[in-house]
């Protein structure tokens, strides 16, 4: 199954679609221990049509103006003040090295929060992927542009992109809060990135391959290069393993250490991870974006 068909496929969506009557019942502190409390809004106002897709919902069809034109028009929804999210998605080479890759998690990951951003808490999502331009969702009817647009994503070199962040925080203002998905592999440009994104209302999820931490390290490994370099063959020793299991920890405290030092909350998740229990953890212990 390719990644779109799995993003945009009836399973997928329904499994989004189960998670969102359950982040609603989390918000509304429905669950006992929830340190979340979410005021109840008003409804978000209405702001245009736009030509219906195949993957929208129908829920959001205007039957008024299909009687009247014939055509099927979802309606859009203007997000309320304050109710945006920020999407980072790191899109660097390293991101598709595992099985299952580390950026296939995260897209998951990904589309559970904007699809939650966009139908329980009315609002809207900005995509900051890379160097690429922004990327922006408004309101209830965008979810499944959400999902197809995060289906057609790739890889193309670019980590957590410090200049992206800053251009959304721009448009924003103040956001409902931000999300930096990443498997951190170079600190220093993540440490950019949480710099200019919200403090107290950031949370930095590094998402890895579990074979990042427990390689098979029998018979001959062949190392390559995410980012283009050469291929390199040996058989593991000691002292190789050793230094390798050294790098790792390292790596990952590092990760932690610059997103505890931009006030950022911080997650370590897996590819292998279903993204359901990601961000059920995420709100019921109250982490950002989503707490009030």
């Amino acid at each position: 199954m390719s990644r779109a068909e799995d993003l945009t496929g009836p399973e997928f969506v329904t499994r989004l679609e189960r998670l969102a009557r359950l982040a609603r019942k989390v918000l509304a502190g429905e669950f006992t221990g929830s340190p979340v409390r979410v005021a109840r809004r008003p409804g978000s106002r209405f702001r245009e049509h736009r030509p219906y897709a195949p993957g929208d919902d129908p829920r959001h069809i205007d039957w008024n103006v299909f009687g009247r034109l014939g055509e099927p028009y979802v309606k859009l929804f203007e997000a309320e003040e304050g109710g945006f999210l920020v999407v980072v998605l790191d899109v660097s080479r390293s991101m598709g090295v595992g099985d299952p890759p580390p950026f296939d998690g995260a897209l998951r990951v990904a589309a559970a929060l904007g699809y939650v951003a966009l139908t329980v808490r009315g609002g809207g999502v900005i995509l900051a992927a890379g160097s690429s331009p922004l990327v922006e969702f408004r309101g209830a009817g965008e979810e499944h542009r959400w999902l197809r647009h995060l289906s057609a994503l790739d890889l193309a070199g670019d980590g957590p992109n410090a200049e992206a962040a800053a251009r959304a925080m721009t448009v924003l203002g103040r956001p409902l809060g931000a999300a930096v998905l990443t498997d951190g592999e170079d600190p220093a440009d993540l440490e950019r990135t949480l710099a200019v994104l919200p403090r107290g209302r950031t949370l930095c999820v590094q998402i890895l391959a579990r074979e990042d931490l427990h390689p098979r390290l029998d018979g001959e490994i062949r190392l390559q290069s995410p980012e283009g370099g050469s291929d390199l063959s040996l058989h593991p020793v000691a002292a190789l393993v050793d230094r390798y299991r050294a790098l790792v920890r390292q790596r990952l405290a590092e990760a932690e250490g610059r997103a505890r030092r931009r006030e950022a909350a911080f997650l370590r998740a897996f590819s292998e991870e279903p993204f359901e229990g990601i961000l059920l953890g995420m709100l019921r212990r109250g982490l950002p974006p989503f707490r009030s």
